[in-house]
């Protein structure tokens, strides 16, 4: 009895130092993903792709860069598009997007927007005149999903302009 105790215990013991060791592995990995420099997303083009009477899609071009010295494997992305501060499309994408280092990737992904966006979104261009179409506000926000990382998703952030009416 006394010689299955110390086996139990030993066996206990050596599964503990093992898990911490793995532990300490993985850690020195998230150390590395948490002090980086976050990836860059920044929209390129905007074209649409198809229209019914209550949805519509569009194909946008985003180029993600990675300022990082080592690669991110990232394999999807969910992102909301707003103009002028009012939620305007959604989407999402997966499959290999991985970022090399110090690299970058254009990727095409597909955003939907509804009916009743466009609706809304016109309401707003109506108050604010022909201005509205000179000079649109956007902002692009979502997060990078990563794979074999302690962390699993890095969020973006992205406010820029967009000109509809063909002024620069």
């Amino acid at each position: 009895m006394l010689k299955t105790t110390r086996t139990l215990w030993l066996l206990s013991f050596l599964a503990g130092t093992g898990a911490l060791t793995a532990g300490c592995a993985t850690l020195g990995q998230y150390n590395q993903y948490t002090n980086m420099d976050k990836p860059g997303v920044s929209l390129v083009n905007i074209q649409l792709a198809e229209s019914t009477l209550l949805e519509q899609r569009f194909v946008i071009d985003l180029r993600l860069t990675n300022p990082n010295n080592f690669a991110l494997p990232v394999s999807g992305l969910s992102y909301d598009l707003q103009l002028n501060g009012m939620k305007f499309a959604t989407g999402g994408s997966s499959g290999d997007l991985a970022l090399p280092a110090l690299g970058e990737k254009l990727v095409s992904v597909t955003l939907s927007t509804s009916a009743f966006d466009w609706y809304k979104q016109y309401r707003q261009m109506r108050k604010q005149g022909g201005a509205a179409l000179d000079s649109m506000k956007y902002q692009l926000k979502g997060k990078l999903f990563v794979d074999g990382l302690a962390i699993k998703s890095i969020p973006f952030t992205k406010d820029g302009d967009i000109g509809l009416s063909g002024k620069q």
